[in-house]
C-alpha cells in the first residue's frame, strides 16, 4: 500500500513538473517582447469628396489593394510599425479656374501612396486582443494626368541613351490615422489582424481635410 502511495506521488510530482515546464515554454513563445514582424495587407480606402475654390471639387471612389507593414513589439503592449500602401482609385474632378471662366470635367484613375509610422496598444496580453493605433506619415497623390514631357539621359554598356518622360500632376501631403482592430495568435509566429479607423490627408487649397475611410486585413509573420 506504501509502495502504491509512493509510486502515485512519485507520477504526480512528474506530471506537475511536465505540465509546468511545457506551460512556461509556451508562455514564453507567446510573449511578444522585443520581437520583430512583417505582414502582408490588404487595404480598403473609402470613397471621399474634396472641395476646392469656385467650385472645383474632386469625388473619389472606394477602392482596395495591397500592402505590407514591419514592425517592433516592446513589450506585450505596445508596437511600433511602419506601414506602406499603394491603391488606384478612379475619380471624376471638376476644375474651374481662378477668373471662374471655364468648368472642365475629367474623368480618370489615380495613384495614392501612403507610408505610415504607427503606435498600437494591445489592451490583452492573450493570444486574442483588441487594439489601438495611432500614425503619422505622408501620403503621395498622382493624377496620372500629364503635365509635360522631360528630356532623361542615362548610361548603359553599350552606351549613352537619352529619351523623354512624361510628368504627371500630382502631390505629398502630411498625413494622420487613428483606429482600432483584433489581433489573434495563430500560433508562436503567425498571426492575423484586423482593423478599421480613418485617415486624414492634409491637402493644400481645399475647403476641409479630406477623411478617409481605412480598413486593414493582415496576415503577419513574427520573427
Amino acid at each position: 500500500m506504501i509502495l502504491r502511495i509512493n509510486l502515485l506521488l512519485d507520477i504526480m510530482e512528474k506530471f506537475i513538473f511536465t505540465t509546468s515546464a511545457n506551460a512556461q515554454n509556451y508562455h514564453y513563445q507567446q510573449d511578444r517582447t522585443g520581437s520583430w514582424e512583417t505582414s502582408l495587407m490588404w487595404r480598403y480606402q473609402g470613397a471621399e469628396t474634396i472641395k476646392g475654390n469656385y467650385g472645383s471639387k474632386i469625388e473619389f471612389d472606394s477602392a482596395s489593394r495591397g500592402g505590407f507593414t514591419f514592425g517592433y513589439n516592446f513589450d506585450k503592449k505596445w508596437n511600433l510599425q511602419w506601414e506602406y500602401s499603394h491603391v488606384k482609385p478612379s475619380y471624376k474632378a471638376t476644375y474651374v479656374k481662378d477668373d471662374q471662366s471655364v468648368a472642365k470635367n475629367i474623368d480618370h484613375t489615380a495613384g495614392t501612396t501612403t507610408n505610415n509610422f504607427n503606435l498600437t496598444y494591445h489592451f490583452l496580453e492573450g493570444k486574442i486582443t483588441p487594439f489601438v493605433m495611432a500614425g503619422l506619415g505622408w501620403t503621395k497623390t498622382d493624377s496620372n494626368i500629364a503635365s509635360g514631357a522631360s528630356p532623361g539621359c542615362w548610361w548603359t554598356w553599350y552606351g549613352r541613351v537619352c529619351n523623354r518622360y512624361t510628368t504627371s500632376y500630382k502631390s505629398t501631403d502630411f498625413s494622420y490615422n487613428a483606429g482600432m482592430g483584433l489581433r489573434w495568435e495563430l500560433d508562436d509566429r503567425m498571426f492575423l489582424r484586423g482593423s478599421y479607423g480613418f485617415q486624414w490627408v492634409d491637402m493644400d487649397n481645399v475647403g476641409s481635410t479630406p477623411r478617409f475611410e481605412v480598413g486593414r486585413f493582415e496576415f503577419g509573420y513574427r520573427i
